[in-house]
């Protein structure tokens, strides 16, 4: 199963681009230069629906991606959460290092 977008009430805002984790969004590639979802690579997570301040993007039960495609859409999906993870670990190490930092200047 897989989502997809109603055209004709995107507003192009990219919300869903960006917090899809298989990177089967796109934009521009259609004639109407909306964003689109690849449903032979959706896993159904539904993060898009969620983030949509336009509630376009909808569950479409007849969309089902090949299993091939689906296992690939979920290596890439583990990819994106494990990178997410790492840039959230090197951001707080940062942040704590700058704390650390300033406290040793301000004594």
């Amino acid at each position: 199963m897989a989502y997809a977008i109603d055209q004709s009430r995107c507003i192009n805002c990219a919300w869903c681009r960006r917090e899809c984790p298989t990177d089967t969004i796109h934009y521009f590639d259609q004639a109407n230069r909306k964003h689109n979802i690849d449903p032979q690579f959706c896993i159904d997570c539904d993060i898009c629906a969620r983030v949509c301040p336009m509630d376009c993007i909808s569950h479409e039960p007849e969309l089902v991606p090949d299993p091939d495609s689906l296992a690939h859409a979920k290596q890439r999906a583990r990819a994106w959460a494990r990178d997410r993870r790492q840039l959230k670990l090197g951001i707080r190490a940062y942040a704590e290092s700058q704390v650390v930092k300033i406290a040793g200047n301000g004594s």
